[in-house]
C-alpha cells in the first residue's frame, strides 16, 4: 500500500513509501478495496491507485548468482484474494 507519509529528519529519497503486505478483505467497488495489515489491525478503505501486487523476496540464500538471476528474472506476482 502506498503511504507517502513524510517523516521529519529523513530525506524523502530515503523514506519508505510502501507498506505491506496487506490482505484484501473486500472489494467495495471497481476502484476501492478494504485491506488489512494483520488479523488484529483495523481494516482501511484504500483506492486501487495506492495498491500494488506483493512480490516476496528471499534474502536467505548465500549464493550471489542465484540472487543476481532472481533480481533480473521475471517472476509471477503473488496475488491476494479478498474475503467476504
Amino acid at each position: 500500500m502506498y503511504n507517502p507519509k513524510r517523516r521529519r529528519g529523513l530525506s524523502p529519497k530515503l523514506q519508505q513509501n510502501w507498506e505491506g503486505p496487506s490482505t484484501v478483505v473486500k472489494k467495495l467497488n471497481d476502484v476501492v478495496y478494504r485491506v488489512q495489515r494483520s488479523p488484529n489491525a483495523k481494516p482501511k478503505v484504500i483506492h486501487i491507485n495506492r495498491l500494488a501486487p506483493y512480490r516476496a523476496t528471499d534474502h536467505s540464500s548465500n549464493e550471489t548468482s542465484d540472487a543476481f538471476d532472481a533480481s533480473f528474472g521475471r517472476e509471477k506476482p503473488q496475488l491476494h484474494t479478498y474475503q467476504e
